[in-house]
Formats: structure tokens, sequence, C-alpha cells
């Protein structure tokens, strides 16, 4: 049988605003309705300075953050059914649900009221293990790299389930307003979704970094993207990537009639000005797509299997977690910084 250690090495923020520090961790056992997993990798992503700035309620310190990570299961709390010893699993920004608020109750678990999160108001995987709740985990395909899966878990999930639900047909066009992987990896799904893909996006350094064609990119910083996109039939679907609200009152005249403007991407500025007119006589819809529950991500990761889609990750020891960090908070980075641990 698999002794575990009593303590082990995690990654933590110890007050609002701190950097990472690296602390020795007690292990517990699971209690009821919790697994352990031994963390193989997990990704550093922008969306972790929530937890840095105290952004959300209910986040305490010190906090371990980390909502994109896979591992095997090391340890299960008594009665445990959905996994067992050595499955690889993952988790996600959802680190489980309350099942009695109405959304719950209407099987909507995304917007359970009561939702936890994994390294925000729960300790996340920039850890060598992680006590997670059994039904937020994800069970991962076999055959997949996982430092290639923890950019799926969370962002890359978030943008296939946005594609996934919105009114769009294949042959229509999709634009993708986003830089770096992130944005790469939104052009790539809606391809292989069968969608006429046009990126918007900031320079001529992004466009050679993606080696896209005149056809497939508008620089919003030189070009009407309105009229750019109209000129191509009006976009069904603008899918927002990156937080930049001051850019997307711009764009809802690039919308065909009864196209969607869908935000996957929390700004530091709250509030956006839409332009009115657009939206009535368009019959246009301004949506947003909360983060995916463990079912989604998990057809998000058996997609991208299917369609032999791969993802750019720089691969980094846990002790440089505050050098992948910084590569994280750059918006036009192309490989995703992942923590691998030893």
């Amino acid at each position: 049988m698999q002794s575990n250690p009593k303590t082990f090495m995690a990654a933590q923020i110890c007050h609002k605003g701190g950097k990472l520090e690296m602390k020795e961790v007690e292990w517990r056992e699971p209690k009821r309705g919790e697994i352990i997993v031994k963390v193989m990798a997990c990704g550093v992503s922008h969306s972790d300075s929530i937890t840095q700035d105290q952004l959300l309620d209910g986040i305490k310190y010190p906090r371990t953050p980390g909502h994109e990570f896979v591992g095997q299961v090391c340890a299960m709390g008594e009665g445990e059914m959905k996994c067992k010893m050595g499955d690889m699993v993952g988790g996600s920004w959802h680190g489980g649900h309350c099942l009695t608020c109405e959304p719950c109750r209407a099987g909507d678990y995304a917007c359970c009221t009561g939702q936890q999160y994994n390294g925000v108001t729960r300790d996340g995987g920039m850890a060598e293990y992680v006590c997670m709740r059994a039904d937020a985990c994800i069970m991962c395909p076999k055959g997949m790299d996982p430092a290639e899966m923890t950019a799926l878990m969370f962002r890359g999930a978030t943008i296939f389930n946005s594609l996934n639900s919105m009114c769009v047909k294949a042959g229509e066009l999709v634009a993708v307003h986003g830089a770096g992987g992130l944005g790469k990896l939104a052009c790539d799904m809606s391809r292989c979704m069968g969608f006429r893909t046009v990126l918007i996006g900031e320079g001529d350094k992004l466009q050679r970094e993606m080696n896209l064609s005149r056809e497939s990119f508008i620089d919003c910083t030189k070009m009407d993207v309105a009229k750019e996109l109209m000129s191509m039939g009006g976009a069904k679907v603008i899918l927002c990537c990156i937080a930049e609200s001051k850019r997307l009152p711009s764009f809802v005249g690039g919308l065909c009639p009864n196209g969607q403007l869908c935000l996957t991407n929390i700004s530091g500025e709250p509030y956006c000005e839409i332009p009115m007119i657009p939206l009535i006589m368009r019959r246009l819809a301004v949506c947003g797509q909360p983060a995916p529950t463990p079912l989604e991500v998990e057809q998000c990761l058996h997609f991208c299997k299917m369609t032999d889609m791969h993802v750019k990750v720089n691969k980094m020891a846990l002790k440089d977690c505050n050098k992948a960090w910084e590569c994280a908070m750059n918006p036009d980075e192309m490989k995703k910084p992942v923590l691998m641990m030893a």
C-alpha cells in the first residue's frame, strides 16, 4: 500500500497582493466526498490574480492558487465511488457545487450560488498534492500530455463551451478577440468546428506569430473592426477571450443580424457601454460564459484528442512559480506556463 507524506511543498499567497512563497504544508486525510491528487502538472493563468488580489468573496490566506491541474488519485475519502486509486484526473475552476440552490436543482452547476472555486476559495494545484471535491474532479482521457491538458482545463474549455453553445452554424463567421496562446487556441477550436474564423488582435507581430493571412486577421489598432467584419458578411459570433471592455462597443457594429457578442473573461473595468441601436435593429445579443463544469471540460478534452489539437507549453519547476506567474500575466505569451512536479 502506498504511504503518503506527512508534509509536502506548495506555492502559496500569504496576504493580499503578495507573491508566491514556497511553504511546507501538513498532509491531511480526505474527508467523505473528497480525494487527494498527486499533482503532475499545474497551469498558471492570468485568472490566478483573482486570488492574489482577493477579487472574490471567500478568499482567505494563506491560499494555494491553481485551477488548472492534472495528477493521479492517491487517497480517497470514505465511500468514494467516482474515482479509483491511480486514476488520472484534473481540476478546473469549478471546485464543487451545493446541490441545494435553484440552479443546482435545475442541473445548472456552473451557476451554483454556493459554488467553491479551486485555487480561490479552496486550495488549488500549485503544490505536490491537492485535496479536492470528488464531484468536481475531471476524468482525463488516456494518451494526452498532462501539461497540455492543463491549458484546456479552464480557459480552453470555456472557449470550447462558448463555441459549442452559441447559435452559429458551420461555414458562418466567428471573430475571436484574443492574443497569445489563448487567441491561437480559440482560433484553432473555431476552425475545427467548421466556422470561418478571423482573429481580432493588435499588431503585425501577432499576425506573424500565428502565421495568419491578411484575410484571417484584423488589426484593431489600425483598422475599423466593424467595417472589416461587415465586408465579410458580418460575424455571427464575436468571442472575447481577453478583458478589454474599452474596445467592445466598437465591435458590436460588426455583428450580422441575430449575432452574439460572447464575453469569457473578467475585465478590470466592471462596466462597458454597448450601443443600443444595433442591438435593437439587428436583434443582437450580449452574453457571458461562466467557467465550465467537470463534464464540459471532459467533453473539451475528448474533442481536442479526437482532432489532434495541441497547445504550446513552457514547462517549469514548482520552485520557479513566480517566473511562471510573470509569464502568465503577459497576454501576448504564446506558450502556456505549466509547473511540473518532480
